[in-house]
């Protein structure tokens, strides 16, 4: 029982004195997957399939800015995400088709800032 007790409260005192939630923590250890992810998208050879994956990738890595805002790989992983999206697929289309793809990027930037800026205000406030 003290055995228990002993590893409990090592799993506690780590987690507390890291100073980061469970949520940056996860975000942490999948960082190797994502790093893993982005050197596959950057060398897929199928444009189709690549163009298809980057809104989800992008979805995935704002989601994962939402736990760790301060993740200065994951705000580099989001950037290339949105130059890759919308200079590499978008830009080539019709005016109309273009215009509307550029304003659903600027649009997801917009509340992906908005939302990373006040998660970033209400953790100064605590």
């Amino acid at each position: 029982m003290k055995k228990y007790l002993k590893i409990g409260f090592l799993i506690y005192a780590v987690t507390q004195l890291s100073a980061c939630s469970i949520s940056q923590l996860t975000t942490r250890v999948a960082m190797p997957l994502i790093d893993g992810g982005f050197t596959a998208m950057n060398m897929e050879s199928d444009l189709q399939l690549a163009g298809s994956a980057l809104p989800a990738n992008i979805s995935l890595v704002e989601g994962m800015l939402i736990n760790d805002p301060g993740n200065e790989t994951l705000q580099l992983y989001a950037a290339q995400a949105y130059y890759g999206y919308a200079f590499g697929f978008i830009e080539d289309h019709d005016p109309a088709v273009q215009q509307s793809s550029m304003n659903a990027v600027i649009n997801m930037q917009n509340r992906f800032y908005w939302t990373t800026e006040s998660m970033n205000k209400s953790s100064m406030v605590n």
